[in-house]
């Protein structure tokens, strides 16, 4: 049995994971979806981090004798909130896995966006503190059902611009922990064709898997991503 840490994207909290969090529960493992504490305009990387370590530490001290392998799982602006956690963690998780996000290699979030995005992105938090919510359109396009993705914006909240400011920097590099990097290969944009998430190719502890499904996995197919860190871990 593995126990999972799910950390959330973007606007979304822990209910985003709930399909696959019950999709690992039926195969044997324990699963944590997480919610951060806050995303009020103030909150930082920072904050976020602490909220994943301290969940990183709850779970770990779940179970009395053999301790089960943890795994972290970060989606989007979720992996780099993992990554950051996985160099803070008072006990490191034994596995990271990143669906479709960037890696901290010392940049922020913005600086891991596409140029043109960005910019638009840096715009919209100057003029609010905050990073809107799509649009359910923006996540229909990416491959999200019609109800799914109006249920799902219908709860999504603004994101606070602060956590997307800060650059994302770890102690030991990203390419000398144990990882896998999922991508989603219907996504609409490609992590790996920035933020130097390709240079881990050649990391004899990463593996690349991917998903066909669009950059929102655990709502447009959940059970398959279930299926895919299962796989992961057993194997």
């Amino acid at each position: 049995m593995a126990r999972f840490v799910l950390v959330p994207g973007a606007w979304m909290g822990g209910w985003a994971w709930q399909e696959v969090a019950d999709h690992l529960v039926t195969q044997g493992h324990a699963a944590a979806p997480i919610t951060y504490s806050s995303m009020d305009r103030g909150i930082g990387l920072d904050d976020h981090v602490a909220d994943v370590v301290h969940a990183i530490d709850v779970v770990d001290g779940e179970e009395s004798g053999e301790r089960a392998p943890v795994v972290l799982v970060g989606h989007s602006y979720g992996g780099l909130v993992a990554g950051l956690a996985v160099d803070r963690a008072r006990r490191r998780p034994d596995h990271t896995i990143y669906v479709d996000s960037p890696v901290p290699m010392g940049i922020s979030m913005l600086d891991a966006m596409p140029a043109d995005v960005g910019a638009a992105v840096a715009d919209q938090v100057a003029a609010t503190g905050f990073w809107m919510p799509p649009s359910s359109e923006v996540l229909v396009d990416d491959g999200v059902g019609a109800a799914t993705a109006e249920a799902a914006v219908g709860i999504c909240v603004p994101h606070p611009g602060k956590t997307l400011q800060t650059p994302a920097n770890t102690s030991v590099p990203p390419s000398e922990k144990a990882a896998t990097y999922i991508r989603c290969v219907s996504a609409s944009g490609d992590y790996l064709s920035f933020a130097g998430v390709d240079e881990f190719k050649n990391s004899s502890k990463w593996d690349f898997l991917t998903i066909e499904s669009g950059h929102w996995p655990m709502l447009s197919a959940p059970s398959a991503l279930g299926a895919l860190l299962v796989r992961r871990v057993e194997n």
